[in-house]
């Protein structure tokens, strides 16, 4: 029985046909043309509700006088106010402004660290061009994987925890119907609404991944990138509950993180500290303590390493990304890879 006395198979349909409808309702939202009609430097009124009060959780409204585009799909500055306590969170250029953690769970020296360096790398960047370095052999090692793994629908709505300047987010938004992505660099945030060329299924939020607000149950995706850049067990696991409750029960959570393998012993390189390449901070995961670490809010986890790089295969010629994506359910070989792939399903209500 159900919290509320109804059948299980009661409330399971219920449940079944609400999510359906929302999924019906988003996906015709973007096939009646919702994608690259937001100009850039918007955020779009279709994904307000997708986002919630930083104090008290509470559902947002665009306040009155708050600047919108032309055709009033897309916020441009103003605030978002909260229907329940009355606080209220900026919106410029387009952007969410919530802000980085407060209280018990703060934000850590290192990820102020890593933001600020983000932050100024950003501002060299001119122009809306991808990074060329996204579609090199090495990254598309991981990127295919990563794609594969995520499995998108054309009707899914996606929470990227993580986004830095869009590496996955211009992949993923074509083919979702929407896409909210979160990141604690402001300046990439600004990088990547100009790489977006104003897709209109797409909201940007400058928040701390760890303390963010969402509605639960929201999302049929969530991703990141981040989980090795987390200094503390702790920022992790408020991560990974972030992720659980955002997602539908049939919802999965798929994350990249470093892997502490064979490369990686033979090198000598350390567990933890930040790497000489981008000097920020990274956490390598013994395969078996990836899973281990996201299990308490998952019912079901698999992890397995990808970016699996073979000594002399682009020497003598071998097409190292397919060798890679073959290797990656080799045991023992694929202990080569650089780094893990990890899908979590079925969210546990104690996450």
């Amino acid at each position: 029985m159900s919290r509320h006395g109804s059948p299980d198979w009661i409330t399971s349909s219920i449940e079944s046909i609400f999510r359906d409808i929302d999924r019906s309702l988003t996906a015709a939202g973007a096939s009646a043309g919702l994608r690259g009609v937001r100009p850039m430097g918007a955020f779009p009124c279709s994904l307000v509700a997708s986002i919630q009060c930083r104090q008290c959780g509470g559902a947002l409204a665009i306040a009155v006088g708050a600047e919108l585009t032309a055709n009033e799909l897309g916020v441009r500055r103003g605030r978002l106010c909260c229907t329940s306590c009355g606080d209220s969170t900026n919106v410029s250029a387009g952007i969410v402004l919530s802000g980085a953690g407060e209280g018990d769970l703060a934000l850590h020296d290192e990820s102020r660290h890593e933001q600020q360096l983000r932050d100024a790398r950003a501002r060299s960047t001119t122009g809306d061009a991808d990074d060329p370095r996204w579609n090199s052999e090495y990254q598309l090692m991981e990127i295919l994987s990563a794609l594969a793994a995520l499995d998108i629908h054309p009707g899914d709505a996606i929470l990227e925890l993580g986004c830095g300047d869009g590496r996955y987010t211009t992949r993923l938004a074509p083919r979702c119907a929407s896409l909210l992505a979160i990141d604690l660099s402001l300046e990439s945030l600004a990088v990547l609404d100009r790489r977006l060329r104003g897709a209109g299924n797409v909201g940007l939020v400058h928040a701390d991944v760890t303390t963010l607000r969402v509605p639960s149950r929201r999302f049929d995706v969530v991703y990141s990138t981040l989980t090795s850049n987390l200094p503390t067990r702790e920022h992790r696991q408020a991560m990974y509950r972030v992720a659980a409750d955002a997602l539908r029960s049939d919802g999965r959570f798929v994350f990249s993180a470093h892997h502490q393998g064979i490369m990686q012993w033979l090198s000598g390189e350390s567990k933890s500290g930040r790497y000489a390449q981008g000097h920020i901070y990274r956490y390598n995961f013994a395969l078996r303590e990836c899973v281990n670490e996201v299990r308490p809010y998952f019912a079901s986890v698999r992890a397995w390493p990808i970016q699996i790089r073979v000594p002399f295969a682009k020497r003598i010629g071998l097409p190292t990304v397919e060798l890679s994506r073959r290797l990656e359910r080799v045991p023992v070989v694929n202990r080569l890879g650089d780094l893990i792939l990890c899908v979590a399903q079925a969210p546990l209500a104690a996450g």
